[in-house]
């Protein structure tokens, strides 16, 4: 954000500062502007640890995390001619195993299918042309569901594939490095997960019992610069989004939504790659080829740009 731009946030931050800070009020974890100004805060990402240690340290043995990097809103970079896929959070730890944390409102937004693609999505972010399969690092889409999706009670749900034999048997999972958790959200046990589950839906940080969720939210709550960013986050979506993230949450708009939202996001694809290829020298011909479209769409591409 430039000087000029921040100075214009900040005039509209006072002029609305009533109405925004009305709206922050009620915001919780389930918000995706506070879930997006939270995790992707390198201060928070001992948060971050912590969470994914919760729901993997015993379900799956996970030992220890250090997240290195984390993204918000992150379009895959792969699936040029394919649905565009879209992470709410997408975390990197120092071993180059990939998180995804995804928030859902509402339980039919994010069917097996849904996180299957995700999944294979993941996967495709971590492999370079050439390399090999064993390259491959442990990969987790970890959905928040506001819900108990499944309907059976429990804290949260493991999905891993695992192998069964012809008559039935099932010999364990397969250990392939994908992992599915879906959480559910209205679990309120009062073990650590039931405390950390009811801040998520508390719009309170002051009635938080994780003090290191408490302290990221209340910067984002009670702290002007913090307010703005999250004012900021919140106003860059347009009215129609807004109704989604109010409704029905904000991913559920962003990739089951209209047709035309698709087709944009792959123009922008394509033309990034188009950009990327030319820059690194590689000829316009070529360019046309790998990318499945005619010379004089690089060409038009380009001059769009200025590059030619």
């Amino acid at each position: 954000m430039t000087e000029t731009e921040r100075r214009k946030l900040a005039s509209d931050f006072e002029a609305r500062r009533e109405e925004i800070e009305r709206r922050i009020a009620s915001m919780t974890m389930y918000d995706n502007a506070m879930m997006r100004c939270v995790f992707s805060d390198p201060r928070n990402y001992p948060l971050v640890e912590y969470l994914i240690m919760l729901l993997t340290g015993k379900s799956l043995r996970v030992r220890e995390v250090k997240v290195r990097s984390v993204e918000v809103e992150r379009m895959s970079k792969r699936f040029l001619h394919s649905r565009t896929v879209f992470f709410d959070v997408l975390a990197e730890d120092e071993q180059g195993n990939m998180y995804n944390f995804e928030i859902q409102r509402e339980p039919r937004g994010m069917d097996g299918r849904r996180m299957r693609f995700h999944s294979a999505a993941i996967d495709s972010e971590m492999l370079c042309q050439g390399e090999g399969f064993e390259a491959l690092k442990e990969s987790f889409v970890i959905v928040f569901s506001e819900k108990d999706m499944f309907r059976m009670g429990e804290p949260f749900y493991v999905l891993d594939r695992k192998i069964v034999g012809s008559g039935g048997s099932d010999y364990g999972p397969l250990g392939d490095g994908s992992h599915i958790i879906v959480v559910n959200g209205s679990y309120a046990g009062e073990d650590e997960l039931g405390r950390v589950l009811l801040d998520f839906k508390n719009p309170r940080p002051s009635m938080m019992s994780c003090e290191i969720m408490r302290r990221a939210v209340e910067y984002y709550k009670e702290e002007k610069e913090g307010m703005m960013s999250l004012f900021y986050t919140y106003d860059s979506l347009d009215e129609e989004e807004r109704r989604y993230l109010h409704e029905k949450g904000l991913k559920e708009g962003i990739e089951i939504g209209t047709e035309k939202g698709i087709v944009i996001g792959a123009e922008k694809q394509l033309e990034s790659v188009v950009i990327e290829s030319f820059k690194n020298s590689i000829p316009i011909e070529t360019i046309a080829r790998i990318s499945l479209i005619s010379v004089d769409r690089v060409n038009e591409i380009l001059v769009k740009h200025k590059l030619i």
